[in-house]
């Protein structure tokens, strides 16, 4: 991905993140948890989903989880375009420890959950170990 599209994604991520951040009726999260989970602020930020021996050049997924535990999946096209498209945008929650995400995502129909564990530093798909979360910003 050449620096100028990099660039965009993370403006799309900085964007989502913010909007996460923000609270609606509709996704409550327990403040108890918030304000006891310290793994939501060591967690948060915006994620692409990555798939071993694929490279990733033609579309993106990725999640934007804010430390308030809501949680974006996106969809983007990016091949042929200045900057990326988004396709798809779902709501939903997250949760974390030490070693270990839960994302669940309210999809078309019904939640979609997916779980990641950390072995060296980066979480793999619990149930697809193929599929991995990298860090968009370090």
């Amino acid at each position: 991905m050449n620096a100028a599209k990099r660039y965009l994604l993370i403006l799309i991520l900085a964007f989502g993140l913010i909007q996460c951040s923000q609270t609606g009726d509709k996704e409550k999260v327990r403040k108890s948890e918030i304000s006891t989970n310290p793994y939501l602020s060591t967690y948060a930020g915006g994620y692409t989903i990555e798939i071993k021996g694929l490279s990733n050049t033609i579309d993106a997924e990725l999640y934007l989880l804010a430390n308030n535990g809501k949680a974006q999946w996106m969809y983007l096209k990016t091949q042929g375009r200045a900057e990326p498209e988004i396709v798809t945008r779902k709501y939903g929650t997250w949760t974390a420890n030490d070693s270990y995400l839960k994302i669940s995502i309210d999809g078309n129909s019904g939640p979609i959950v997916e779980e990641y564990v950390m072995k060296a530093g980066i979480f793999y798909n619990k149930s697809e170990s193929d599929r991995y979360l990298k860090p968009t910003v370090k």
